[in-house]
C-alpha cells in the first residue's frame, strides 16, 4: 500500500514534487464527483511506461529525467487493485493505492491527472 497526495494542474518532468513544475494545466473544470469516477477507471491491469529506478544504459531513468534528458520508454502490465481516495481539497487528492509488484506511482498519479483533466473515459 502507498500513499500520497496528487496536485492537479501542473506537471514536473520526472512526475514527483522534487523538480520544478514545468507545464500548468487549468483544472477549474473538475468536480469532486469526476474525481471518484476517475478513481474507478485505476483498477485492474493498466499498461505503465517504466520510468523509475530501473536502469537505462547503466543510468537510473528518473535521474535522467531529472536532468531534463528525454527517455524512450516501453510500457509493462502492472495491476492496480484499490486507488481509493481519501480526501479531495482541489487541487489537492489525497489517495492510498493498493498495487501489484513494480507499480510506478508517479507514473499512476501523471497518468490520473491527465485523465482528470481532459475528460478522458
Amino acid at each position: 500500500m502507498y500513499s500520497g497526495t496528487i496536485k492537479l494542474g501542473a506537471t514536473t518532468p520526472c512526475y514527483d514534487s522534487e523538480m520544478s513544475e514545468d507545464k500548468i494545466f487549468p483544472f477549474d473544470h473538475i468536480q469532486t464527483q469526476q474525481i471518484y469516477e476517475t478513481a474507478k477507471k485505476f483498477t485492474g491491469k493498466i499498461m505503465q511506461p517504466i520510468f523509475s529506478a530501473l536502469q537505462q544504459e547503466g543510468k537510473r531513468l528518473y535521474k535522467m529525467a531529472r536532468k531534463g534528458i528525454q527517455i524512450e520508454t516501453t510500457l509493462r502490465e502492472v495491476e492496480i487493485f484499490q486507488l481509493e481516495i481519501l480526501s479531495i481539497n482541489i487541487p489537492y487528492i489525497n489517495f492510498r493505492v493498493h498495487c501489484g509488484k513494480g507499480t510506478y506511482i508517479r507514473s499512476l498519479v501523471h497518468n490520473f491527472g491527465e485523465r482528470s483533466l481532459s475528460h478522458i473515459t
